[in-house]
């Protein structure tokens, strides 16, 4: 069964808005700041309203990062989770990016409940 493990990226430790960059930084194992970088550049390239623009930050996991879409439509986190006990995942609920790591959800709060719209494999 999935389990949440708190878990914060943030290189100051705050709990700020930046579960893209946490999220993407834990599944790719690149640099915080990295990240950050990236999706500033996305974002620009883009011409993204912001880095956190689900158009922008999608883009990097796929094209940049080699992201696979895997569906996980109807599912909550937790289900996705369950389904897919092995391997590295980010997945995309409304107004938020968590990671999942061999069945394990890492975020700073618990969201297995969260009906979930996207999923990518990180390889």
């Amino acid at each position: 069964m999935a389990e949440f493990r708190y878990f914060n990226l943030n290189p100051q430790g705050e709990r700020r808005n930046d579960c893209v960059t946490r999220a993407i930084s834990l599944a790719s194992g690149l640099p915080y700041p990295d990240i950050r970088r990236i999706l500033f550049h996305t974002s620009k390239i883009l011409k993204c309203e912001s880095k956190l623009c689900p158009t922008c930050y999608s883009f990097a996991i796929q094209e940049v990062l080699g992201g696979i879409p895997t569906d996980c439509n109807g599912m909550t986190v937790g289900e996705f989770a369950d389904r897919h006990p092995n391997g590295t995942y980010l997945v995309r609920i409304n107004g938020h990016l968590t990671c999942i790591i061999d069945n394990s959800c890492y975020d700073t709060w618990d969201c297995l409940d969260r009906m979930c719209d996207m999923a990518w494999e990180i390889r």
